[in-house]
């Protein structure tokens, strides 16, 4: 397939000894950080600084009780968010290291997220459930089957929806993305297969109802800058791009093996993608694909876990514990 820009390997990050399954970035006057949290049971920090500084190890958190699934970042760099399958989440000061734990969850966590207004965070768990907690660790609701149209299967990924923080989007393994309403707990709308199937204005029902065999398990999600488009994929190796405002479907792509990672460029309209073997750029707008980079040079299978775009670079998480820094090339 034809392509007009080019993803350009720049540097490998080493220092997790198990796969890379979540990525974070912050910015703040005194530094530029990246997080990664990994199945090592370990979230580190990384200087993203220039010159020697850049890809150092500068921030180290252990104690995790087993592998970390998700690790969201404060935009304001004083904390970080751990979502573990000890079945803990962690309020990690990145200072002095303290933690505050979340419990309540019944099983694994797979993610965890913050709002902009740092006073939010929405794990979601193994558990089939979303909880909403306030930053002294106390939970405050529970997103569970006693909700009309939740989800059914394990939630794998979260996001609070910028300029509109009482939205949360989340996906699952049973293939929905859902829009909810945290403070009426409610399901707003719900999305399978690209196509709308429940909404507040036409009731609780289901037009169809989903195919709950895991075969359009929702893997990974991400939300553009303003919270107008939601990007989703998982195991039927399809990526949807939805225009929430418009509950509908604007684009919808294909890659050769499942999708694992998502992340929206932070400037232009892109969206990147990542798979077992490969990592895409799409071009939003004109709809078409802009880069393709192959990562079989750093192992059979290593998968894209996790990406994260800073102002420069994209960074890519991957299953052999690797880290790798690309410069965009339009």
């Amino acid at each position: 397939m034809t392509t007009t820009a080019r993803l350009n390997e720049v540097a490998t990050f080493s220092g997790h000894k198990d796969a890379v399954m979540a990525l974070g970035t912050c910015e703040t006057p005194d530094a530029k950080l990246l997080f990664s949290a990994s199945r090592d049971r370990r979230v580190l920090g990384w200087s993203l600084g220039e010159g020697a500084m850049f890809g150092r190890i500068v921030k180290e958190f252990t104690k995790h009780g087993h592998s970390v699934n998700d690790v969201a970042v404060a935009r304001s760099g004083s904390f970080v968010v751990s979502a573990g399958c000890d079945g803990l989440g962690r309020i990690i000061d990145v200072q002095s290291g303290e933690r505050t734990l979340l419990r309540g969850h019944e099983s694994d966590l797979t993610c965890a997220a913050i709002n902009c207004q740092e006073n939010k965070i929405v794990t979601g768990s193994v558990d089939k459930t979303l909880r909403l907690w306030n930053m002294c660790g106390e939970l405050q609701h529970t997103f569970d089957a006693a909700i009309e149209c939740a989800h059914e299967d394990w939630v794998m990924c979260a996001e609070f929806r910028p300029l509109d923080e009482n939205e949360v989007v989340s996906g699952s393994v049973d293939g929905t993305v859902k829009v909810w309403d945290i403070d009426a707990r409610v399901v707003k709308s719900t999305f399978f297969d690209g196509c709308l199937i429940q909404s507040c204005a036409e009731g609780s029902e289901y037009r169809t109802r989903p195919v709950a065999d895991g075969s359009f398990a929702v893997r990974a999600l991400a939300l553009s800058a303003d919270g107008s488009c939601c990007a989703y994929g998982g195991s039927n190796c399809k990526t949807y791009i939805l225009n929430l405002a418009e509950s509908e479907a604007i684009a919808a792509f294909e890659t050769d093996t499942p999708v694992s990672a998502l992340a929206f460029g932070l400037t232009d309209v892109i969206l990147a993608c990542g798979t077992q073997d490969k990592i895409y750029i799409w071009d939003v707008v004109s709809n078409c694909l802009l880069a393709v980079a192959d990562l079989s040079a750093h192992g059979k299978r290593v998968r894209c876990r996790s990406l994260v775009w800073t102002t420069s670079n994209l960074i890519a998480g991957l299953g052999n514990g690797k880290i790798l820094v690309f410069e965009f090339v339009r």
